[in-house]
């Protein structure tokens, strides 16, 4: 039996070829896409009730998901007719079924990742990352819900913010990749299924612009800068940067220089440093150590009189918009968080909004303000924070990758920073090596 799991695409699931998805119900759907995500591991069945069915009992919970599985064995016995179901049902919790071949493509797309990785060689280095690129057509489970199960919303959300940075990292450096093995048109192709993920990174437009000037194919950058120039006029209202209109001068010029390489940019694109309260007190000094030049620090610290929630987010987002004028589609996204902030029955909502959703939300907004403008975000004693804004800085540490800004935590003595480092580490992948402690006695500070 060979089951096939597609969630980076029009979510599917065929068993032995035939599609099993137009028969099940949304939970089924939701439940077996849920296991498919997490691998072999047997999860629980009080994990499973919560995240599908959170607004009802435990009981009442476990009773639906015992009738969820039913379900699923239903249709697999009786349309597919297979001897049992494709999920295995214990007392201790469920799985998806080991008496088969299971292929899922977040699990192949993180493979091929993990592969390319440990390659010696460029080609199979190329190899390995074209597979992961090819395996992503769409976002995570693009177009599927699940009515009244905020926490598999948060689920969905979280899931695919971090495969679209997967997906955004490994087009970069396959991109890179064609174009020391001189391949720029497949470099080309590579950028611009990147740029259909996120149609306002200017970056991504850079280098496209960059790759078709150095195929001599001037119309071709030309195309870009227009499609950027359009792209930013219409969703931000500003204009492109100085460096995109200097390749655009170049692509309408009669020069037929050739373009250098694209650069080369590492994995987390935002500087992120542990500062001494001295180091962040002094803006100058903070910025000579790593902040971005001339640009804002927006600052936030624990409230002596008492902390509230979301309070650091809401200072943070008071100094935003205080500091830059914002873009007017994104005027309506700043409304949510200034709706009712929830009640002490629902202490995890802003307006009846999600975390997740707020920090994705919070974290657009940023990237707006701030597009071309160098900007820091200086978190203070993160540990005496309000919890939502610990959250924040955690979501923010791991999901948050502009050129334009730099995220600090602020701890007063090396142990502190030390152990700041450690836990914010704890959410982050190996491949954040530019996390930097700054040490007083010298300027740059000392990788870790």
């Amino acid at each position: 039996m060979q089951i096939r799991f597609y969630l980076l695409r029009t979510p599917e699931i065929e068993v032995d070829g035939r599609s099993v998805y137009d028969e099940l119900n949304h939970k089924s759907a939701a439940l077996l896409f849920y296991l498919a995500a997490s691998g072999k591991k047997l999860l629980s069945r009080d994990e499973l009730s919560e995240l599908l069915w959170p607004n009802q009992l435990g009981d009442s919970a476990r009773s639906n998901l015992r009738q969820t599985l039913s379900a699923v064995k239903k249709v697999c016995v009786e349309r597919l007719g297979l001897s049992d179901s494709i999920i295995e049902s214990y007392k201790g919790g469920c799985r998806l079924t080991s008496a088969g071949s299971v292929w899922v493509d977040v699990q192949y797309l993180n493979e091929m990742l993990a592969l390319a990785r440990a390659d010696e060689t460029e080609e199979d280095k190329a190899r390995h990352l074209r597979e992961a690129v090819d395996c992503y057509h769409s976002a995570f489970l693009e177009g599927f819900y699940v009515k009244g199960s905020a926490a598999f919303e948060e689920w969905i959300l979280y899931e695919r913010d971090t495969l679209n940075r997967l997906f955004a990292e490994a087009c970069k450096e396959l991109s890179a990749l064609c174009v020391r093995l001189d391949r720029a048109p497949q470099a080309i192709e590579h950028m611009t299924k990147l740029l259909k993920l996120d149609t306002l990174r200017e970056d991504v437009y850079q280098e496209l612009m960059g790759l078709y000037l150095r195929c001599e194919d001037r119309p071709g950058a030309i195309a870009i800068y227009q499609k950027c120039e359009k792209a930013l006029r219409e969703e931000l209202n500003i204009g492109p940067m100085k460096e995109t209109r200097r390749l655009y001068e170049q692509a309408i010029s009669q020069e037929r220089t050739p373009a250098p390489p694209p650069p080369e940019r590492s994995a987390a694109a935002s500087t992120r440093l542990i500062l001494s309260d001295k180091q962040a007190g002094d803006v100058s000094a903070a910025m000579n150590a790593g902040f971005p030049p001339a640009g804002r620090v927006l600052t936030v610290g624990p409230n002596p009189l008492g902390m509230l929630a979301y309070e650091g987010m809401y200072c943070l987002l008071e100094q935003m918009l205080e500091a830059y004028v914002l873009p007017e589609p994104m005027q309506s996204a700043a409304a949510v968080f200034f709706l009712e902030r929830g009640t002490a029955d629902a202490p995890a909502y802003v307006g009846g909004a999600s975390d997740i959703y707020l920090f994705s939300l919070f974290k657009a907004i940023l990237l707006a303000c701030t597009a071309g403008r160098r900007t820091a975000l200086v978190f203070r004693d993160p540990e005496n924070l309000d919890p939502k804004t610990q959250a924040l800085l955690r979501y923010l540490w791991w999901n948050l990758d502009s050129p334009d800004i730099c995220l600090a935590a602020v701890g007063s003595s090396d142990g502190e920073r030390t152990q700041l480092l450690s836990q914010l580490r704890a959410t982050i992948p190996e491949r954040f090596s530019g996390v930097k402690i700054m040490k007083e006695e010298v300027s740059h500070g000392n990788d870790l």
